[in-house]
């Protein structure tokens, strides 16, 4: 257990939650959060709060290292705009769901659906869309591509994790399921739509508490005795289940992607210039 291991390098202070009794090698054992749902932040926060140590406006926050940036501008220079004649590009990540201890592909909207928002984003909106995923993700991508009308720029496995950082901070909106790389997008500061279920959003959509981001989720259960037991079990949803994502339309996501495009649009014309 990772609690033992500050026991065991003898580290006199040792501060942590006490989930289901695993505190037990802690000096300040930190309760387990309530049964009313918190975002996990949150209850790790409560960590720092239990010796005097919590933030007083906290947010999530992640800034590209200067070799992110220019591969970030190298790549809207020489791959993104040679494509189109707009500034303005989408990321689309479509998938997520595969963490160590937890394969959970629930958590992905379907790619046919991701393809068909991202024919509206273009036909519609004019804009470029680019997909975005780490090495493992190109199966999905290229199932996104090959639902699509309109071709997209497939940026997928390209990227390393602070270039697409750096990338996102370029975008005109980001849009991913409940993933690493869309938590990483709101920590640049993107406008970023997240895409969840069975996942509840109260505890696990964007962390921004000052400048909260659009969500677009099935509908969270009205009580979840036991959150952990409830995603395991979700590999098992079927699609008509309150938890899935599949009950996420394609008209639900474009038009808050369209919400979104337009609030950070009005933002851009009222920021001060740099």
């Amino acid at each position: 257990m990772l609690g033992l291991l500050p026991w065991l390098a003898a580290i006199p202070r040792r501060i942590g939650l006490d989930s289901s009794g695993r505190g037990f090698a802690h000096t300040v054992r930190v309760a387990a959060p309530p049964a009313a749902p918190r975002h996990e932040a949150e209850v790790y926060l409560d960590t720092l709060r239990a010796v005097g140590l919590a933030p007083a406006a906290p947010h999530l926050e992640f800034f590209p290292s200067p070799a992110d940036e220019a591969e970030a501008q190298r790549l809207m220079t020489d791959d993104i705009r040679l494509m189109t004649n707009h500034q303005s590009f989408i990321l689309l990540h479509p998938a997520g769901g595969v963490n160590p201890g937890m394969t959970l592909l629930a958590k992905r909207w379907p790619a046919e659906r991701f393809a068909q928002l991202a024919d509206r984003l273009a036909d519609d909106l004019g804009m470029q869309v680019v997909l975005v995923g780490g090495p493992g993700d190109r199966e999905v991508s290229a199932e996104v591509m090959r639902h699509t009308r309109r071709p997209l720029l497939d940026l997928t496995g390209r990227l390393r994790l602070g270039a697409l950082g750096a990338l996102a901070r370029h975008a005109a909106l980001y849009i991913g399921n409940d993933t690493g790389a869309t938590h990483l997008a709101v920590a640049v500061g993107a406008p970023t739509l997240m895409l969840m279920g069975p996942t509840d959003p109260r505890r696990y959509g964007p962390y921004r508490p000052t400048a909260p981001d659009t969500v677009a989720y099935a509908a969270p259960p009205a009580a979840r005795p036991d959150d952990y037991l409830a995603l395991r079990a979700a590999a098992h949803l079927q699609p008509d289940s309150p938890l899935s994502i599949q009950r996420v339309s394609v008209d639900q996501v474009y038009t808050t992607a369209q919400r979104l495009l337009a609030r950070s649009a009005l933002e851009a014309k009222h920021a001060p210039p740099r």
